[in-house]
């Protein structure tokens, strides 16, 4: 009989908010933990002898896009460049890489003095020449890349140089293109890698944090679980599902079976484990480990384990709120207790509604706030603001925004334009006399985040619960290109903007309200439950057999 009973849980979104409730509570106090760097050596047999075999794998080059999906690329004299994003996990190496373009070049061009160039993380690594039998045609064209230059984010730019005259040229003549065509594919050959037994590397390999793909963790137990068991195990999903962000993550469930060459999470008491994992030692107290998977030449199990369900819990919670602090093969958990209970609305993923926050805390990487290009892209932030702020039609929320800019050159039009929501909410002009600005705007919230009067929340027309402010620099573009009897040679300069880190955004002085039920608010970001982060005032009814 097939022991194996699956249970799908799909975190994706908000409903990781509520997840993310499990560990908010957690983490900052006292423990004592011991570092056993023999116990997998000495223990767990030798599974793995055979040689890791290689994957080859053809994707769609414009899936890769930074853009996102995108049906066709048009290069000119003017937006000469396009980039494509491909990663490379620890627990993965790349072996062979190499892209196949299918472009037509136009057939103004002068053969030999156009050409498109290929670049992985901005070195050349060939450059294709546009010959005269290529002109107005399709040509397709493998470009093989230097592994040693692959890192864990990668970036493949293409860069188109053409020429359409040898007197007086100008980059804005519509003669000047090449396309690339959809059926443009990237070729990888990748090889599964043995890594360490470390904690120090979690989440990798057990949850994607670099690509957008989904996480699939399977979570073993060595029979059907009670209901302590059931809580370690969701705080454990919680940990992960905070750490897949908005990429999603399910969890099947195995009873006594072990995923085929996957990485998963098994729970071990010293009276109840999987019989793949009877080598496991017993244990004296709560502990985290990584091991080998057995039979598998490259897959990791994180191991909670106790002499007890409770111990199990005790492990959990410690993972989730010391996971940044942790290293070596095993950690042994002693003296480790909760913190107090958690506040309403402070969940991590929302921002605070009490205080000025600076726009150096929302942004979620480095070189978020700045931008280059002759037309920057847009500089994004993503705002999560609990779902029943309310406030009514006349209120406003204050924004004290700087910028700077490169100026203007020969005093052309140019602006910032911020949009919240892909709504315009005000357009600045950028000044050709100074390279900066400040401005401090309110913006009003029509109806409110909850609607006070209707029974269902209703979106106002600026705010919702996930908000994306924008500011997009647009600069006007005029290049002349003279005559045959005075030739003028243009160089386009790239500009560059950036949002100041100290500019604040407040959202303090309103009141919460909702109607409730409401499975709106729930599915966008857990709410009721997320208010407490640490889901302290909610309880979860589940069948004894679930």
């Amino acid at each position: 009989m097939n022991l194996t009973q699956r249970l799908h849980l799909s975190l994706k979104g908000a409903t990781l908010c509520v997840l993310s409730a499990v560990i908010g509570s957690l983490g900052g106090t006292a423990f004592s933990a011991q570092l056993e760097p023999t116990y997998i050596r000495d223990v767990q047999p030798n599974f793995r002898v055979d040689q890791i075999p290689v994957i080859r794998r053809d994707t769609p080059l414009f899936s890769y896009s930074t853009e996102g999906m995108i049906e066709q690329i048009k290069m000119t004299g003017i937006y000469n460049e396009r980039s494509f994003r491909f990663y490379s996990p620890k627990n993965e190496v790349i072996s062979k890489a190499s892209v196949t373009l299918r472009y037509t070049p136009s057939p103004a061009l002068i053969p030999q003095q156009s050409q498109l160039n290929v670049y992985l993380n901005g070195q050349l690594q060939k450059s294709l020449p546009v010959t005269k039998e290529q002109l107005g045609s399709q040509v397709s064209a493998t470009v093989d890349f230097n592994p040693k230059q692959i890192e864990e984010t990668n970036r493949i730019t293409l860069e188109f140089v053409g020429n359409y005259t040898n007197v007086c040229g100008t980059v804005s003549n519509p003669s000047l293109w090449l396309t690339v065509d959809s059926s443009s594919f990237l070729t990888l050959s990748t090889q599964m890698v043995r890594l360490a037994n470390d904690l120090s590397l979690i989440p990798t390999p057990f949850v994607n944090t670099l690509s957008p793909a989904a996480t699939t963790l399977p979570v073993v137990f060595a029979s059907a679980p009670n209901n302590l068991m059931k809580q370690a195990a969701a705080v454990v999903a919680s940990w992960a599902g905070v750490k897949a962000e908005w990429r999603g993550i399910d969890f099947p469930v195995y009873y006594n079976e072990q995923p085929s060459d996957q990485n998963f999470v098994a729970f071990v008491t010293n009276d109840s484990r999987p019989d793949f994992l009877k080598f496991l030692p017993k244990v004296n107290a709560p502990t985290v480990s990584v091991v080998d998977a057995p039979n598998s030449m490259f897959a990791k199990v994180l191991v909670i384990a106790g002499r007890n369900e409770d111990d199990l819990l005790t492990a959990a919670r410690y993972l989730a709120a010391q996971d940044k602090g942790i290293a070596g093969g095993l950690v042994t958990i002693e003296g480790f207790s909760a913190l107090p209970d958690r506040k309403a609305y402070d969940a991590p993923a929302w921002l605070p509604t009490g205080e000025k926050v600076s726009f150096d805390k929302i942004a979620k990487y480095r070189g978020q706030l700045t931008s280059t290009g002759l037309h920057p892209a847009p500089i994004k932030l993503e705002v999560k603001l609990p779902p029943d702020l309310f406030m009514v039609t006349s209120s406003n929320v204050d924004l004290d925004l700087r910028y700077r800019y490169t100026k203007p050159t020969n005093r052309e039009a140019a602006q910032m334009r911020f949009l919240l929501n892909d709504q315009l909410v005000k357009s600045y002009e950028l000044k050709p006399d100074t390279n900066s600005n400040s401005f401090a705007s309110q913006f009003s919230m029509l109806n409110g985040l909850a609607n006070l009067w209707n029974n269902t929340s209703i979106p106002s027309r600026l705010l919702s619960a996930e908000n994306m402010m924008t500011f997009d620099f647009q600069y006007a573009l005029s290049v002349s290109g003279g005559t045959t009897e005075n030739c003028k040679s243009v160089a386009l300069i790239p500009n560059q903007v950036e949002i100041d880190p100290n500019s604040t955004i407040d959202f303090s002085g309103f009141y919460h309200f909702a109607r409730l039920p409401d499975l709106k608010l729930f599915t966008v970001s857990g709410f009721p439950f997320s208010k407490y982060a640490d889901l302290s005032q909610t309880l979860v009814l589940i069948r004894d057999q679930a």
